[in-house]
């Protein structure tokens, strides 16, 4: 083993900026083509626009491809991504295999002198001192749990592998669960996801210690967003639409109630019913 004389990886070195962490990879398992140059060029830029932040992680003796080290950024691009990238597994798989038992998903990894990982409670963070990485979770956001469904889905799409949308569906009903019962996630008053009130979906709030603060306090103001509950009605869905294709019908048909009826805080009973379902 080669010891070097500053830890890697790492953004600066004796002052000195060291660019990304992620190592920069080529890779083209497909080729488009067209007559027409003008469009030719402006596809290549459509592609290249994504293609250009694909990186890979190293940590805890795997490598994964990512489009952004964060799995936000990385299902988004999926849906352009899907059409000719080759790993589009690696990095939503190390999400959901570390996955906590109550359902929380954590969602980036980080260089350690990247201090994401000091911006939550000890809870929110796995370090991997070997790796010199953290895998954090941004507590004060309330969107991780349906976009990793939602990843599911495209991988599962453009690769058709049921065994493995299978092997993972315990994890995304989890998820889901997880967002839609854990009282610092889950309005029981209004039957809906709540957050600290951030600036839409991102990951700070107005308060003067946003900076550095991505918890969940107990003065946090919280707020509502359309967005995190859309996507958890989009969730519910595609778990829906998954447990059809493995042949769940009672399932699937139980997942939608749980979410037109059970969401409402207005028919609580039927809520507590559903639970013992899903």
């Amino acid at each position: 083993m080669i010891e070097f004389k500053h830890k890697l990886p790492a953004m600066n070195i004796d002052g000195k900026q060291n660019g990304t962490y992620n190592n920069r990879e080529l890779g083209f398992p497909s080729i488009l083509t067209t007559t027409d140059p003008k469009l030719g060029l402006f596809i290549r830029q459509l592609r290249s626009n994504i293609y250009d932040d694909r990186s890979l992680v190293f940590i805890d003796g795997k490598i994964l491809m990512t489009d952004k080290n964060w799995i936000r950024d990385h299902v988004h691009v999926m849906k352009a991504m899907r059409h000719w990238e080759y790993d589009l597994k690696s990095f939503l798989d190390f999400i959901i295999e570390t996955q906590r038992e109550d359902g929380q998903y954590y969602e980036l990894i980080k260089q350690l002198d990247d201090v994401h990982w000091s911006f939550v409670n000890e809870d929110c963070y796995v370090i991997y001192p070997e790796d010199n990485v953290a895998l954090i979770r941004l507590e004060l956001e309330a969107d991780i749990e349906y976009l990793v469904v939602e990843g599911a889905v495209y991988l599962y799409k453009t690769t058709g592998d049921n065994e493995w949308l299978k092997k993972i569906l315990p994890n995304l009903e989890r998820g889901i669960n997880y967002v839609m019962s854990d009282e610092k996630r889950f309005d029981k008053e209004h039957g809906l996801v709540k957050r600290p009130f951030t600036i839409d979906t991102w990951d700070f709030t107005p308060m003067p210690d946003a900076a550095t603060n991505r918890r969940i306090c107990p003065d946090s103001p919280m707020s509502i967003m359309h967005g995190d509950n859309s996507g958890v009605y989009q969730a519910m869905n595609q778990l829906a639409w998954i447990n059809r294709k493995l042949g769940n019908e009672e399932k699937a048909f139980v997942r939608i109630l749980s979410w037109q009826f059970g969401a409402s805080g207005v028919w609580k009973p039927f809520r507590d019913f559903i639970s013992l379902f899903v």
